[in-house]
């Protein structure tokens, strides 16, 4: 899919959804479970309660930025989307949240220096499946190099995208029991783990302090045993969704990743050589 095609996809869907979480996914479950794997990172890499500025880009209608201001009362965040309508509906959010500091721009990823937004003033860079609507991996590793020059050089860029590895491993479990492999969406270019882990180290210079598949627990149910039992129709409101994600939630660090490489978002934490 062409990249106007995509930003249409999302305007779309926006117009459509508006504020609700459902512009931005169809699985009410991820969110909450990515919006806890972000908080996670941030409390193991914050030792004191100096305020810190996070970006996001890439932000849809908000409810990541939204979670963590919850999480984070003294943290500045900024929302950053290329989408005009994404942000309207995040900034008729924010207008509810007065006591969250949160401010909502429009940008894109590709041209972040045309809106003077590469001066290295982030403590966090954060996306949430916003690489994979690149449509190359060459614009994807443009974006990369873009969301780091906004980062300061002791900052951290967290990134939760969907990854070829973990999300063929879960076609594998599918094949196992009778279920034909799922495809990404058109307007998603899912990364490869060994491209993307040896550019960030040997081009970009970054060292990868954490690589964690949080969620794969949640996709195996979602994915492989609902569908198996449903005529291969995946159940995103199945009562047990929401079972299986508060399990997660509170599960302790050192366990979080006992379900193997299964789910199709992996989150990378990296921070400069």
């Amino acid at each position: 899919m062409e990249l106007d095609e995509i930003k249409k996809h999302w305007d779309e869907n926006a117009k459509k959804n508006k504020t609700a979480l459902s512009s931005t996914t169809k699985t009410t479950t991820i969110k909450q479970l990515e919006i806890d794997a972000f908080s996670r990172v941030i409390r193991q890499l914050c030792n004191d309660e100096t305020p810190k500025q996070l970006v996001e880009v890439g932000c849809g209608n908000g409810h990541n930025l939204f979670g963590l201001a919850e999480l984070f009362p003294n943290f500045n965040f900024v929302g950053l989307d290329y989408s005009d309508e994404m942000i309207q509906a995040a900034k008729s959010l924010n207008s509810k949240h007065s006591d969250y500091k949160i401010s909502f721009n429009v940008a894109d990823v590709l041209k972040l220096e045309d809106r003077g937004l590469d001066d290295s003033s982030y403590d966090f860079v954060i996306t949430d499946r916003m690489l994979i609507n690149l449509n190359s991996w060459d614009l994807q590793r443009k974006a990369l190099f873009n969301l780091i020059s906004i980062l300061k050089p002791s900052g951290h860029l967290v990134l939760i995208e969907n990854f070829v590895g973990s999300y063929t491993n879960q076609n594998q479990l599918r094949k196992l029991i009778g279920l034909p492999s799922r495809e990404p969406d058109a307007y998603n270019k899912f990364l490869s783990e060994s491209d993307f882990e040896s550019f960030v180290k040997n081009e970009m210079k970054l060292e990868i302090i954490l690589s964690k598949n949080f969620a794969s627990l949640h996709d195996i149910l979602l994915y492989v045993l609902l569908p198996h039992y449903n005529s291969g129709q995946v159940s995103y409101d199945h009562p047990l969704m929401e079972t299986v994600t508060q399990l997660l939630k509170n599960i302790p660090d050192e366990f979080s990743e006992s379900f193997g490489q299964f789910g199709q978002n992996n989150l990378y934490v990296l921070k400069r050589s």
